[in-house]
């Protein structure tokens, strides 16, 4: 089966789907930024606040709740393409100790330690990429588990911040208010869950590669078969 097939078909699907239904919150955005039509007429107001705020702010919501969407998607994708890697393409089991790091650190680190010793690999050239992968699904899960009914708006959790003090997916004027450090545990204010196009496009691109990579690599697998080490059978460290 070809996974590496089916998982960039579906990443070009939210490349896709993130273009189109932003273009519209885009559109007022623009309209309202250089007084077009519709909103070419402000309101008389004396608050100082500059015309048609509000929709402005809307449209600029919609836009995360987008890319919201589209996070949640791929971290679905995630999910399935690693399930295909265990059972359709592979062949391999997480086991007790794998299955255990699942529910205390999430999958995305127990398939990638499971799949380090199929590739004998310490993911060197995909540090980076992976750190991203993993946000990914943190980022889902503020957004599927969290939320004030107060508010459209997620933060992240000290989960993310105690693994991730500059959390990926936040505004470059969250992480403006901390030094390099980040953000901490303790502190008063969390940035918020923003998922840009930016951001967005750039973690596509981390799934998409290794992917790639894995696909590049499966000559490997069967030296694992060979051997005598099995992930279903070792701990997974």
């Amino acid at each position: 089966m070809d996974a590496l097939w089916f998982l960039e078909r579906r990443t070009s699907y939210i490349r896709w789907y993130h273009s189109t239904a932003c273009r519209p919150f885009v559109i007022i955005k623009s309209q309202i930024e250089e007084a077009l039509p519709p909103f070419d007429n402000a309101p008389c107001d004396e608050s100082g606040e500059p015309a048609f705020l509000e929709e402005w702010e809307d449209a600029d919501e919609a836009l995360n709740i987008v890319g919201s969407q589209c996070i949640s998607m791929l971290s679905g994708t995630l999910k399935a393409y690693f399930k295909t890697l265990e059972n359709r393409v592979i062949g391999f089991s997480l086991g007790s100790d794998g299955k255990k790091m699942a529910r205390a650190e999430g999958f995305v680190p127990a398939y990638i330690s499971a799949l380090s010793e199929i590739f004998n690999t310490d993911w060197s050239s995909l540090q980076n990429e992976i750190a991203l992968i993993e946000q990914i699904v943190l980022a889902r899960n503020n957004i599927q588990h969290s939320g004030d009914i107060r508010s459209l708006s997620v933060d992240h959790d000290a989960r993310t911040i105690r693994k991730f003090p500059r959390p990926f997916f936040s505004s470059k004027e969250d992480l403006s208010l901390v030094g390099n450090e980040g953000y901490q545990e303790s502190t008063i204010y969390q940035p918020t869950v923003v998922v840009s196009e930016e951001n967005l496009l750039a973690a596509l691109l981390a799934v998409d590669k290794l992917a790639r990579w894995i696909n590049a690599n499966l000559d490997k697998v069967g030296e694992w078969r060979a051997g005598k080490r099995s992930p279903a059978a070792d701990p997974v460290k």
